[in-house]
């Protein structure tokens, strides 16, 4: 996904608050939600509403498994 981000003219930083655009991915996440990968997308959130970042991309296994839980999250409820 990156590959193809930066193929197509994205700059890639590994500052999220520098970024336009936030991608958490959760493929390494395991059945239950780790509180690692709970954390850095609330923290994602936080720097959309409150930052430079105008868009929130979750993906991986546990947007597949939890994704009400996880647009509640990120909608700050």
């Amino acid at each position: 996904m990156m590959g193809q981000l930066k193929a197509n003219g994205y700059e890639l930083t590994a500052d999220a608050s520098e970024a336009d655009t936030v991608v958490v991915n959760t493929c390494g996440s395991s059945i239950l939600p780790s509180r690692e990968s709970i954390d850095t997308i609330l923290e994602a959130a936080r720097l959309k509403s409150e930052g430079k970042a105008t868009r929130l991309i979750v993906a991986g296994c546990l947007v597949e498994r939890y994704r009400d839980d996880l647009e509640s999250l990120a909608a700050g409820g």
